[in-house]
C-alpha cells in the first residue's frame, strides 16, 4: 500500500513503513501530486508549488531528478505509481491522508 500525508510533515509510506523522501522540495513535490488525486499536473504547476514564485532556470530538470529519486525510493513495488504524462507528472497512490 502507497500511502501519502500531507498535512503536517509531508511523509510517504510504503506498506506501512516511512520512506525517506528528503528535504522541502521532494516533499513539496510528493504534496502537490498527491493532493492531484492521480491526475497529472504540469510542470508549471509543480515549479510554483516547489519554488513558489522564483523557479530555477533550470526547473524543469530539476523536478526530473527528484521525479527519479522519488521512484527509486518507492522500490519497484511502487515506482509504477510515480510518472509522467505529456500533461505532467502523476502520483496514483492508494490513500491520501489530509491529516498527521
Amino acid at each position: 500500500m502507497l500511502e501519502c500525508r500531507v498535512l503536517g510533515p509531508v511523509r510517504v509510506l510504503v506498506d506501512g513503513a516511512v520512506v525517506e523522501v528528503g528535504g522541502a522540495l521532494p516533499r513539496r513535490l510528493i504534496a502537490a501530486l498527491a493532493l492531484a488525486d492521480g491526475k497529472p499536473v504540469s510542470d508549471d504547476r509543480l515549479a510554483q508549488a516547489m519554488w513558489d514564485d522564483g523557479s530555477p532556470a533550470k526547473a524543469a530538470a530539476a523536478m526530473q531528478a527528484y521525479v527519479s529519486r522519488l521512484r527509486s525510493a518507492l522500490g519497484t513495488a511502487y515506482r509504477d505509481r510515480l510518472g509522467r504524462t505529456p500533461a505532467g507528472c502523476f502520483l496514483h497512490a492508494d490513500e491520501v491522508r489530509r491529516c498527521c
